[in-house]
C-alpha cells in the first residue's frame, strides 16, 4: 500500500503539466503609433535595438517613467524579503525540531534510504509551502 501510495505521489510529481499553447497577439495600433519612426524596424535597415529603447523612452512622461522605475526596483525588494521569509521558514523547521521528526517518520514508513529522502523532500516541500504561502499570493 504504501510502495503505491509512494509510486502515486511520485508521478504526480515529475508528471509535465500541459499549458495549452498561445498563439502571437496582434500588435495593438496604439502601441505601434506610439513608436517614433526612428526607433521603427524598415527593411533593408539594420535596427539598433538600444537606439529604439532611448528613442522610445524619450516619448514616456516623466512621471510614467520615475512610475515605472519605482515598479521595477519594487522588484528587488520583494526577492530580498522572499529570501528572508525562506531562511526564517528552514531556520525555523530546524530550530522546532520538526527536521527531525520529519527524517523520524520517513524511517518508520520505509527502510529504503532513496525513499527516506525523497518521503523528507515531500514533508519538507509542504512546510515549506504552508509556511511561505502568505508571501507568494
Amino acid at each position: 500500500m504504501i510502495r503505491a501510495l509512494l509510486l502515486a505521489l511520485l508521478l504526480l510529481c515529475v508528471a509535465p503539466v500541459h499549458a495549452p499553447a498561445q498563439g502571437v497577439a496582434a500588435a495593438d495600433p496604439r502601441v505601434e503609433a506610439a513608436i517614433p519612426a526612428a526607433a521603427r524596424a524598415r527593411p533593408g535597415v539594420r535596427l539598433d535595438p538600444e537606439a529604439a529603447t532611448r528613442a522610445y523612452l524619450a516619448t514616456v512622461p516623466p512621471a510614467e517613467r520615475a512610475r515605472s522605475d519605482a515598479y521595477f526596483e519594487g522588484g528587488y525588494w520583494i526577492r530580498l524579503w522572499s529570501f528572508l521569509l525562506s531562511a526564517a521558514v528552514l531556520l525555523l523547521v530546524l530550530a522546532a525540531g520538526w527536521s527531525r521528526r520529519m527524517r523520524d517518520r520517513a524511517e518508520r514508513i520505509t527502510r529504503r534510504r532513496s525513499l527516506q529522502v525523497f518521503v523528507y523532500w515531500v514533508q519538507l516541500a509542504a512546510v515549506t509551502t504552508l509556511l511561505g504561502f502568505p508571501l507568494d499570493v
